[in-house]
């Protein structure tokens, strides 16, 4: 089909999922705990603020998701104690993780989940009728509360889970897992206020995308390296002979040789007298 596939890293899938989330950190916190768990790994991400920018602090992928611990546990992971091993379990797995963010401020930084199960946990706790996304996407919560629905769905059988709403019968098998993992990671970044995200990857991709697209976009009036000063406009020049359309000669006010932002424009032999807007000012070609 033409279509040419990239296998990302774990590191780099951290990364895309926390820079889908990145808009839904509290303006009034230091940073957040992004957290993603999927269905066969869990990634974790601390991003801090730091001279008004978001910083990652640490990050890292864990190979366990609610399919393969479900697979793992098997018919236990679909009932209360099984859900109460996996539970434990998984805050021995990553409690290493904890110890190296040993900086983490619980009360100036929230946790930021995003999943199935984060998403759904918070549906419950919003006493939703069946999942709504605009009502789930950019909610606070208080994070014992959506604990406590995680430990209330633990004693209901996969029947019970499968008819509420915002589960249905295809999550029903994996809710006691995906709740496991979920109470882990608050048990050990212990913060009082959780945001949930129905976003991630895709949206990291799209924010990946636009970023790259506004750097090749920038003005070449920017020096390309260096310290990123501006570069002063020149004396106003001809851009001599061919510098019309796709005769490929600079304009006056750009230095960067080599820079298709600097080709005339204009049609024709690029001696017309309409003004234009050329690096940020207005001029006229020719």
């Amino acid at each position: 089909a033409g279509i040419d596939l990239h296998v990302i890293s774990p590191e780099d899938e951290a990364d895309l999922a926390a820079l889908g989330c990145a808009p839904l950190i509290g303006r009034k916190y230091q940073g957040a705990l992004i957290f993603d768990i999927g269905g066969g790994s869990t990634e974790i991400v601390w991003q801090r603020r730091s001279e008004g920018r978001l910083v990652k602090r640490f990050s890292a992928s864990l190979p366990v998701g609610v399919v393969n611990l479900a697979e793992q546990y098997g018919a236990a992971a679909r009932t209360r104690d099984g859900f109460e091993t996996m539970r434990e379990a998984m805050r021995a797995r990553f409690a290493p993780l904890a110890e190296q963010m040993p900086d983490f401020d619980p009360q100036r930084e929230h946790l930021l989940g995003t999943s199935g199960t984060v998403t759904t946990l918070a549906a419950i706790a919003l006493k939703l009728p069946r999942y709504i996304r605009a009502k789930v996407d950019a909610s606070w919560h208080e994070t014992p509360q959506l604990l406590q629905v995680a430990d209330h769905i633990s004693r209901m059988d996969v029947a019970a889970l499968a008819r509420i709403g915002s589960i249905g019968p295809e999550r029903a098998d994996l809710m006691l897992a995906g709740s496991a993992i979920f109470a882990a990671i608050c048990g050990l970044w212990e913060s009082p206020t959780l945001r949930v995200a129905d976003r991630g990857l895709r949206e990291g991709m799209l924010r990946q995308m636009r970023d790259e697209s506004q750097r090749l976009s920038q003005p070449c009036c920017f020096q390309a390296s260096g310290h990123g000063r501006k570069i002063p406009f020149p004396q106003k020049r001809r851009a001599g002979p061919g510098s019309g359309r796709g005769a490929g000669g600079l304009e006056p006010g750009c230095r960067r040789q080599g820079c298709h932002r600097g080709r005339c424009r204009c049609a024709g032999d690029g001696r017309d007298s309409r003004r234009h807007v050329f690096s940020g000012r207005p001029h006229r070609c020719g």
